[in-house]
């Protein structure tokens, strides 16, 4: 290892880190790292299972750490840990002096290739896999698997950590696209926790369902002869307020209506401009066990061929009006269906 001062371009000196520890003048240093908190380097060699930690300041070494395999990925600090990973497993260590055993994240070493690793902020670990995405939450002495999504080559680009909200939005890239998913951590921070509540407001529908595909319900663990995996919390329950414009109330009933463990709320993004040109396929669409309809003026004038009925699908159960002006200077009535 050489030190260069880099603003008078001159060598400082040229370490032999194979001297400093006895070892094999042979052999290759895989991965080197600098602890500058406790001047320290960390370092291994290839086809051990050990790295050394050596003081640069105290001119000893400390200690050794186990490594996960003898093809180590990455080793690295992050939020006050120490990580270690190969495909298949991370060592997590506190750094301390001296470092401390944390715990260990280990995956199918068979089925699972681990590509890259994030700490969002102390208590929450983000790992992209070749097929997949997985959220990690430190709680006390133990790390947990809060969310689990299938990706093609995932990959992080950025993240915001809501200190006041205590929520999390991770974005990222895949083989397919982009995602932005978010994240409310008191959600897995209590078990009797079974549902929440969002708002999503925009007057662009593709951002309202970009927003809605973001929001994730919560799952719990469930365990095969390959280990541990996520499935949905089929109880749980997410109520929605969405805030979207007249033009597309339409297109958002549409798309809403894949969300059967959700409950919406549609309401008027513009309340100066609410009014809805009712025609006979306004809510042809609809297919939601409730719905409720907020803040707009309902326009049934010059339109005495009207035939609407809000309520065509079986599986509707209630529909619910809120905050709803109906003008019907030309409007005649007939009745198909008793909202329950």
């Amino acid at each position: 290892m050489i030190q260069l001062d880099i603003s008078n371009k001159q060598q400082i000196q040229q370490i032999d880190l194979k001297n400093l520890v006895s070892e094999d003048p042979n052999t290759t240093i895989v991965k080197f790292l600098v602890d500058e908190t406790y001047k320290r380097y960390i370092f291994c060699f290839l086809g051990q299972k050990k790295a050394y930690v050596w003081n640069y300041s105290q001119q000893l070494q400390e200690q050794y750490l186990f490594l996960p395999s003898i093809r180590v990925k990455k080793l690295k600090i992050e939020q006050n840990y120490i990580l270690i990973s190969c495909a298949f497993q991370i060592n997590i260590f506190y750094l301390d002096t001296p470092i401390r055993f944390f715990t260990v994240i280990k995956k199918n070493f068979i089925q699972d290739k681990i590509i890259d690793f994030s700490f969002i902020s102390d208590k929450v670990i983000a790992i992209f896999f070749i097929d997949k995405f997985e959220l990690f939450l430190i709680q006390g002495e133990n790390v947990n698997l809060v969310s689990q999504q299938d990706y093609s080559y995932p990959k992080i680009l950025d993240y915001h950590l809501d200190s006041l909200s205590n929520s999390v939005k991770i974005i990222g890239m895949h083989q397919n696209g982009i995602f932005e998913n978010n994240y409310n951590l008191d959600t897995f921070s209590y078990d009797q926790i079974s549902e929440c509540t969002l708002l999503i407001s925009n007057s662009q529908i593709a951002q309202v369902q970009n927003n809605l595909n973001s929001v994730y319900p919560k799952q719990i663990k469930s365990q095969s002869i390959n280990g541990i995996f996520l499935i949905d919390q089929q109880n749980y329950q997410s109520y929605v307020y969405l805030q979207v414009t007249v033009n597309d109330l339409q297109k958002t009933i549409q798309y809403i209506s894949q969300y059967q463990n959700r409950q919406f709320v549609v309401s008027s993004y513009n309340i100066q401009n609410s009014f809805i040109l009712l025609s006979n396929n306004t809510f042809s669409s609809l297919n939601l066990p409730i719905f409720q309809l907020a803040n707009f003026n309902l326009d049934f004038e010059n339109n005495t061929n009207l035939n609407i009925n809000i309520n065509q699908n079986q599986n509707t159960q209630q529909i619910i009006f809120q905050n709803i002006t109906i003008n019907f200077q030309c409007f005649s009535i007939r009745p198909q269906r008793v909202f329950r």
